[in-house]
């Protein structure tokens, strides 16, 4: 039964969650790691309803569990159920695949629900607000009430308004996807990554038209900041990509070590406070912002990233691994981190047996036929991938 555990909710292939998950190890807080996609093939569900409330059961091939309450609840990645298609007869594996998603969001709201859900001390995050924190249209919504400055904005799948937008702003204009979005190509991992287009580099408007995009006018930016927020507690990098000209808009894309600057930093009062505010709007007890700092100082909002990968910043001097297991540890929504004498370090983490433990057990579950760990509907997922997001 989970009493005072700590229940990480994840896919495969999530270094960050595995990571985290052997530094509590280490720390003498084992968690539960509960792999979504386990359900239906190697996880059951159960329901019972006695008359005088409920009991969530989940039986797994390692261990029973009936769900009632934990000390922290990480909801770190989301994945869609993998039912076992070899057993069906073909007509039936579109009401599998739906019925086996229906019922384990069915079973994952009875959780998440405030009232009669699962008793946690601490969410990070809640499944409702993180997915609805995912929004970039509420983000910028959010953003300018609270007074932030955001770039002049599009999101459209309109043609025409897309033009006449990259028209009115010197016709050129910043492109980013609504989501992350990935794919696998021969030999290569390929991500949407934020671009600048023209009108000439535009698709024509019949591919334009299936499809949402986020435009937006190019800010002439003096450096970027990555944030993570968790608890109470800020950690804060600046990045100072170099003279590489206004189309590098994205720093992870052309990252050159020797060219590229990042340092910690501490963020100005008012602006940290704008992302705790921000927070608390979408209920999130931890999230990571990306901020811009134009050549006039001011501080302009990109985006927020409920579930951003965080464990880079340890190349930098910032403890991350160490203050944020030590957040789940806590189970504090309130947590302020104190700094230690000797944090544990991500890279020690790294070369653990354990680590290498959780590793493998993981990718012997999860390895298909065609050797790729995991997989999404059907289509392959590669492990431990974009540390950067």
């Amino acid at each position: 039964m989970i009493a005072d555990e700590i229940v990480i909710f994840t896919r495969c292939g999530d270094l960050h969650a595995v990571a985290v998950a052997a530094a509590l190890d280490h720390k003498g807080h084992p968690p539960l790691l509960w792999y979504s996609s386990d359900y239906p093939q190697r996880q059951t569900y159960s329901i019972y309803f006695p008359g005088n409330g409920f009991c969530c059961e989940i039986r797994r091939q390692d261990r029973d569990v009936v769900i009632e309450r934990a000390r922290s609840f990480w909801f770190r990645r989301a994945f869609a159920p993998l039912p076992d298609y070899s057993k069906l007869h073909p007509d039936d594996h579109g009401y599998a695949r739906k019925a086996s998603s229906v019922y384990h969001q069915s079973f994952r709201a009875l959780l998440d629900h405030e009232t009669v859900g699962l008793k946690a001390s601490l969410w990070a995050n809640r499944p409702i607000n993180a997915v609805s924190a995912e929004s970039k249209p509420l983000q910028l919504s959010l953003a300018t009430r609270l007074g932030w400055p955001v770039p002049d904005t599009l999101i459209s799948n309109d043609p025409l308004r897309v033009r006449e937008f990259i028209r009115a702003h010197g016709g050129r204009a910043v492109h980013k996807s609504l989501g992350s979005y990935w794919w696998q190509e021969e030999d290569a991992l390929a991500f949407a990554n934020t671009s600048v287009v023209d009108e000439e580099g535009l698709p024509n408007d019949g591919v334009l038209r299936q499809t949402a995009e986020i435009y937006q006018e190019l800010v002439e930016k003096k450096r970027e900041i990555r944030a993570l927020f968790f608890g109470r507690t800020c950690f804060a990098v600046e990045i100072d990509p170099g003279d590489r000209g206004a189309d590098h808009v994205d720093w992870r894309v052309f990252y050159e070590p020797s060219e590229t600057s990042i340092r910690p930093c501490e963020l100005p009062e008012n602006i940290s406070s704008a992302c705790f505010e921000m927070m608390a709007q979408l209920g999130l007890s931890t999230a990571s912002f990306d901020l811009m700092v134009d050549k006039e100082g001011r501080f302009i909002f990109s985006e927020l990233n409920q579930a951003g990968q965080f464990l880079w910043l340890e190349a930098y001097g910032v403890p991350a691994l160490e203050a944020f297991s030590e957040f789940l540890i806590s189970g504090d929504p309130n947590f302020v981190w104190q700094p230690t004498k000797r944090p544990l370090r991500a890279q020690e983490i790294y070369d653990s047996a354990r680590l290498k433990d959780l590793l493998a057990e993981e990718s012997f579950r999860y390895r298909t036929p065609d050797g790729v760990v995991g997989g999404i509907n059907g289509r392959p997922v590669p492990a431990h991938g974009g540390n950067y997001g």
